[in-house]
């Protein structure tokens, strides 16, 4: 028998019924964005999961989503979560690879594929939002062929371990 590391990669594809599927992956790369960039740390924490899997059920019913995963043997390797909103604006919204898996492509293809998935509604205007910083997640990007459009830059709220968010 093979082992793990000699089977192929396997992309499954689907819809919000693979949300719950991409869970730990979704929360790795949360605590990777908190880790890289400390100064967003209390903001990135905020969100949980849940929060995020109900935004994309929201998209899912007046727009479309794709959701894929790449498996080795019985492990997943990496997600991309592909947005279409009712606007019609396509994103690629999430996008992770396990540490061990980086460098191998598997990247490449999540694009390549979301991309053909948008190009197939016939989207013309597609978007993804990198943090400052990650310069790998740029570069995987700019050769997919996105330009930066806008700099959007954001006042970094004061450190405060007791800070919570108050509501008028």
């Amino acid at each position: 028998m093979n082992s793990e590391s000699e089977e192929e990669i396997h992309f499954i594809s689907g819809g919000i019924e693979l949300l719950d599927s991409i869970e730990t992956m979704w929360l790795k790369l949360k605590d990777f964005h908190i880790d890289q960039f400390p100064i967003w740390r209390d903001g990135l924490q905020l969100g949980s999961f849940q929060e995020r899997q109900s935004g994309f059920k929201e998209i899912a019913e007046s727009g479309a989503i794709l959701i894929e995963i790449a498996r080795q043997g019985d492990r997943s390797r990496g997600f991309c979560a592909t947005t279409i909103t009712p606007e019609g604006v396509g994103e690629i919204a999430s996008l992770y690879v396990e540490e061990e898996s980086r460098q191998q492509g598997l990247g490449s293809s999540f694009v390549k594929q979301a991309l053909q998935w948008l190009r197939d509604y016939n989207v013309e205007r597609i978007v993804v939002d990198v943090m400052a910083g990650n310069s790998a997640a740029l570069k995987l990007y700019e050769q997919a062929g996105f330009q930066c459009r806008v700099q959007q830059l954001q006042l970094v709220p004061p450190v405060s371990q007791d800070r919570k968010i108050s509501r008028p």
